[in-house]
């Protein structure tokens, strides 16, 4: 088992979506600490691993597949926008790993009827469903 938990962190840094990318840094960031201070998962240690998007689904798509393949991640979440999440879970899904979609609301991303591998983003009624490969 290896040491690390390693989590792919798929979001514009730049782009037209990059102000709601800083958002979801920040909580990332933020998550991590309480993770760490919490002991990690399952006594394991949480290291996350960043690729810039650009607000381009084709980046996000290559960036999956770099942080998959390369990176050796074993899971990749973000997107901020439904087509970025879309082609970045399509490639996660190619490739044996969850992609689990932040902030999507497009059909395509939310409907678990069409794409019942999505990952839900919470348990609460009120919040929207990630696409994910699981």
């Amino acid at each position: 088992m290896a040491e690390f938990i390693r989590l792919g962190f798929n979001y514009p840094e730049s782009g037209r979506n990059k102000n709601l990318g800083l958002q979801q840094r920040l909580a990332a960031f933020l998550a991590l600490d309480e993770v760490k201070e919490a002991g990690g998962i399952l006594g394991r240690k949480v290291e996350l691993v960043i690729g810039n998007t650009a607000g381009e689904p084709e980046r996000g798509a290559t960036n999956t597949e770099e942080l998959i393949l390369e990176e050796n991640v074993d899971i990749v979440f973000g997107g901020a926008s439904s087509a970025v999440t879309i082609a970045s879970g399509k490639v996660a899904k190619k490739l044996g790993r969850p992609y689990f979609g932040t902030t999507t609301s497009a059909n395509a991303t939310t409907d678990t009827k069409k794409h019942p591998d999505a990952l839900p983003e919470s348990t609460h009624p009120g919040f929207q469903r990630g696409f994910g490969s699981c």
